[in-house]
This record gives structure tokens, C-alpha cells and sequence, in this order.
């Protein structure tokens, strides 16, 4: 609505609301890109709760352009061949099962699709590191403490009501957009009035957050997680730190389970799931949660988009929630930047939810399928009762329910190394030209190499007078034209196009003596384009537009069709 006092105190280009994981990868992208926005965060500080772990590979790549992903490694937790899984009565106890990470990973497609390996990191860890990411960046400005109690959609923007939580000063702000991160629960969203659809709740669990000195008890070959099978408590026991001192118990609800307000009441649970009746337990929180799977019906209405879980929420199965925020808004970030710095129409924003919107369903279906195979090991809503008659068979000649835990565990390989849902997903409609023969794409746990318009360009080592490079660095703040080793037509038609557009494109040959080199003579194959074709790669590192076709006497005129319909100039 309209208010009737438009008076403001600031104007900013974009406001940030929510200084979670997509809020924060929100305004960095857009202070490195150099558009000024404003993140408010209603907490005092972030990094509060440790809730995702597991940081995926394409985020690391984005760590990797955004010079943070050394300073994530340190909080990783280590383990042996990089991510152990386990299956338990208790962690002391009896141990059923377990699954190594690297057992099921396809290697030869990892190492020739990326440089980067996923981080079995926290979200309380990777929070402060992009909020101090920040720091030095002039175009962002960050106010903790500080929350959206109005939000007013005008003719000329968004006027949105802060109010300090400390000192209860309110202010106004004018944007020219807002990007709504915060969180599952959105104010925002609900205040739009925007629904979100999915399946009901599968199951509800409480959140225990404790510390307790474990290092000697899970040894030199500790489990990141185990999934504690036990008739008296049952549910997920993550590691959170390297040192095995702070953990997440993240326990099935069921009735007799302590008032999460009685955090101490929770200590006996605890030992039972450890296995050591004495543990020294400090429980830090006790938080109560829902599994589910929800997608929000829109995520744009107006000047206001949401981004991150106020898009979309996903069971933990898969770990794609904190991943898939950060890729929103890495999605979206380019295009504000673009259409504030006025190099593309405003109609590119509308290819953020046409993008996005896609992806999240299928990671939302993907999350639920595989929490129905992580059924198949006993772990269920109903686990308390199989533990039982898992306990009850254990000095049994046979056991049968041991051999389907086994069976179980066997066939969680594909939710455990999803590479093309990591890094092989791709765009069918949006900001993007397909070219006549190029396939729609279907999302699939597999990675399928390819350089068609909507997806992530691919990874290919290349040499610029003499130093080492890859595609990963050459995206981030302009469209780049990347032309094969005979199409230099394509890479001056382009400049030339560009330049009438006022597009700040950059455009290379990719050759031997080239301003890009390829030794390996190989990287025309692998985009797809050939040695006289070309693509058009965009800022967020996805594929906008190739062709194998040489250039001729129309290419100005194909690459201004190209621009035009890719960054919605509306005309030549």
C-alpha cells in the first residue's frame, strides 16, 4: 500500500532484510559489485545457532571467487576420508552401520567438474566470517539489533519502518528493492501475504545443543554424524567443532520428552544417546522443529523478493538449505546490481523466481525422497519402537533388523554425493537464450557435463601470460563472451555491440595465442562451442547464450537479440 508520509530518513538502492546465510551472501555480492544496500538483522549478533552443517561445493566455489573459503576451512571438522557417517545404538555403544562420504563419491567426475570439496562446517561458524567479509566494503551498511516493523510498497519503491531494538529509536528507509532473508518464518512473506505449499510436517523434533568433552570416546576415526537407534532416545548426533566438545543432539519429539524451557532436564537423554551414564553434559539450548518441505507460491511481489528459507524450507536430508539460499542470492544479487547500475532492464528481475523457483521444488522433492531412504535404516518417527526390537534380537542367532539397518545404510549413496544437483543444476527459462537442439535440462543426483545456456559454466583450467586460472574467476561482476580459438568475429562483434548497449561486457578468445590460453586445446569441446562458436557466460557463472556457428555478416546482429532478450534492454 501507499502510505500517506512519504518522508524517509535514508535512500538506499536495496534493503537486506536478515542476516542469515542468504542475507549476508545478498550483500556481499552486491557491495563487491558496488551497489550500496542496507542489511538490518533483529539479533545482536549472528552466528547464534549452529542449525546447517555441511557447506556444498558450488558455495565453496562461491567462498572461492569471494576470498572467504580459506577462512572456512579452519572450522571444518575433521574427520577421516573427509565425512564418516554412522549408525549407532549410542555413540559409546553398540554401532550398527557405517558410510564414508568419500566411499561413494564418483572421483573421476568430482575432479574433472571442480577444484572445490565440500566443508562439514557449521552455520554459527560461517556467519561471522561472511559478516566480517563485510567489513571494508563501503557500499554495505549493517545495523544489528535493528528490525522491519513496516513495509510500505510505493510508486517509487519500498519504504520500509526500522526500529532499533536496543534503544527503540525508529527510522525510515526508501528502497529501490528489498530483498526479504529472513528466515522460515518471514514476517515479511507473511506480511505479503505470499503462501507456501508442500507436504505436512513428517516429523517434529527438539533441537539440543550441549557440551560435553568426547574426543577420546569417538577416537581417531570420529563420525560427523550418527544416527542413534535407540528404544529410549532416538535422533541425529552432529559433531559442531574439530575439538568433539560441542554437539547438536537433534532428537524425534515424542510424548514423556522434557519441556524444552527445562534445558537441564534434557542432560539424561543426552548420556543415554552417548552411552556414559556420568557424561559431564552442559546444555547450552533446547529448541523445538518441524520436517518439512515448503516452497513459497511466489517469490516476488512488487519491489520486493524473498530469498533463502523465506523462499523455501527443506528437511536436512541432503543438506541443500543453506546451500540453495546462498545460491538465490547469488542468483539475485547480480541482477539487482545490473538493473541499479542501469546495464539491464528491470525486466531481469523477473527471472529470478522463473530461475530459482524451479530449483527449490526439486531440492525440496529431492530432500523428502531422501528422507524416505533414510527410512529404509530404521530411522523413522517410529524408530523408538524398531530400536526396541533391534535391542530385543541382540544375542539372537539371527537378526534380521541388524541386516536391514546394513541394507539401509548400503543405498544412501546417491543422497550422499548428489553432484549434479550441487553443481550440475541448471535454468530452462529466465535470463537466457537456448540455442535450437539444446535439450531441456532435468535436474539428477548424477553430474552430466555441459555448457548449454542455463547452466554453470564448465570448470576448465587456463592460463592468462602465464598464470593459472579457471573459469570459477572469471565470473562474478560483468557478462563475459568467451570465443573459441577462430572466433574472434564473435569476440569484436560483441565489444561492438556492447558498447552501443553500454554494457560493461568483457569479451576473449580462448587459444593458444589468445588473451586466454588453453594448452590442452580442449575447452571449445567442452562448452560446447567448438573453435569458431562462442557463449555468453553471465556474472553468476551460468550460461546465457553459445552458438557453434563461425561468425559472419549477421553476428552484431545476433549478439544485440542475445543482449537484449538475456539482460531485458528492450530494444537496439
Amino acid at each position: 500500500m501507499t502510505p500517506t508520509d512519504t518522508a524517509v530518513d535514508t535512500q538506499i538502492p536495496v534493503l537486506v532484510i536478515g542476516a542469515g546465510p542468504a542475507g549476508l551472501s545478498t550483500a556481499l555480492q552486491l557491495g563487491r559489485l558496488g551497489t550500496r544496500c542496507l542489511l538490518v538483522e533483529r539479533r545482536p549478533a549472528v552466528g547464534t545457532q549452529p542449525r546447517a552443517i555441511g557447506v556444498r561445493i558450488r558455495t565453496m566455489e562461491l567462498f572461492r571467487l569471494w576470498g572467504i573459503d580459506e577462512r572456512i576451512t579452519p572450522h571444518c571438522i575433521p574427520s577421516r576420508n573427509g565425512g564418516e557417517l554412522a549408525w549407532a545404538n549410542s555413540l559409546a555403544g553398540e554401532q550398527y552401520g557405517r558410510l564414508s562420504v568419500d566411499a561413494v563419491r564418483d572421483w573421476p567426475a568430482h575432479r574433472g567438474a571442480t577444484p572445490m570439496m565440500e566443508a562439514f562446517v557449521c552455520q554459527d561458524a560461517v556467519e561471522p566470517i561472511l559478516l566480517d567479509a563485510l567489513d571494508g566494503l563501503p557500499d554495505v551498511e549493517v545495523r544489528l539489533s535493528t528490525e522491519v516493523v513496516g513495509l510500505d510498497q510505493t510508486d517509487d519503491g519500498v519504504i520500509a519502518t526500522l526500529r532499533d531494538r536496543a534503544s527503540g529509536e525508529v527510522t525510515r528507509v526508501r528502497a529501490g528493492h528489498v530483498a526479504a532473508c529472513d528466515g522460515a518464518g518471514s514476517p515479511t512473506r507473511a506480511a505479503l501475504g505470499i503462501d507456501v505449499a508442500g507436504p505436512d510436517a513428517r516429523a517434529s523434533f527438539v533441537n539440543i545443543e550441549f557440551t560435553a568433552e568426547l574426543a577420546d570416546l569417538v577416537g581417531d576415526s570420529p563420525a560427523v554424524l550418527t544416527w542413534i537407534i535407540n528404544s529410549r532416545v532416538s535422533g541425529t548426533m552432529i559433531a559442531q567443532d574439530g575439538r568433539f566438545a560441542r554437539w547438536l543432539f537433534s532428537v524425534f519429539l515424542r510424548p514423556g520428552l522434557p519441556d524444552p524451557a527445562d534445558r537441564d532436564a534434557f542432560v539424561p537423554l543426552i548420556r543415554e544417546a552417548v552411552g556414559v551414564p556420568d557424561l559431564p553434559v552442559r546444555v547450552l539450548r533446547a529448541q523445538p522443529w518441524q520436517m518439512d518441505a515448503k516452497v513459497a507460491a511466489a517469490w516476488r511481489l512488487g519491489d520486493v523478493f524473498l530469498v533463502g528459507d523465506a523462499a523455501h524450507r527443506f528437511p536436512p536430508t541432503g543438506g541443500f538449505g543453506l546451500n540453495s539460499s546462498i545460491q538465490d542470492a547469488h542468483n539475485l544479487a547480480w541482477k539487482l546490481h545490473a538493473v541499479h547500475s542501469g546495464w539491464a532492464g528491470a525486466g531481469l528481475l523477473d527471472s529470478y523466481q522463473a530461475e530459482r523457483r524451479p530449483i527449490a521444488e526439486f531440492n525440496a522433492a529431492q530432500s523428502w525422497r531422501n528422507m524416505d531412504s533414510m527410512a529404509e535404516t530404521g530411522f523413522t518417527p517410529e524408530v523408538h519402537e524398531f530400536a526396541a526390537r533391534v535391542e530385543a534380537e541382540r544375542d539372537a542367532e539371527e537378526q534380521p533388523l541388524r541386516e536391514q539397518i546394513r541394507r539401509g545404510i548400503s543405498k544412501q549413496g546417491p543422497h550422499l554425493n548428489p553432484l549434479g544437483q550441487d553443481i550440475g543444476f541448471g535454468y530452462n527459462t529466465g535470463a537466457l537464450v537456448r540455442e535450437p537442439g539444446d535439450p531441456e535440462h532435468r535436474p539428477t543426483l548424477d553430474f552430466v557435463p555441459s555448457g548449454a545456456a542455463g547452466r554453470r559454466a564448465p570448470y576448465h583450467v587456463l592460463y592468462r601470460d602465464g598464470a593459472e586460472l579457471s573459469t570459477l574467476d572469471l565470473f562474478e561482476d560483468v557478462p563475459v563472451l568467451l570465443a573459441g580459438g577462430d572466433g574472434e568475429g564473435w569476440a569484436a562483434a560483441a565489444r561492438a555491440v556492447a558498447t552501443r548497449f553500454g554494457v560493461p561486457l568483457r569479451a576473449v578468445r580462448v587459444a593458444a595465442d589468445g588473451e586466454l590460453q588453453d594448452p590442452s586445446g580442449t575447452w571449445g569441446k567442452v562448452a560446447g562451442i567448438g573453435a569458431a562458436g562462442a557463449c555468453l557466460v553471465r556474472p553468476d557463472g551460468h550460461v546465457a547464450w553459445r552458438t557453434t556457428d563461425a561468425a559472419g555478416a549477421d553476428t552484431e546482429a545476433v549478439l544485440d537479440g542475445v543482449l537484449n532478450a538475456v539482460l531485458s534492454l528492450g530494444g537496439g
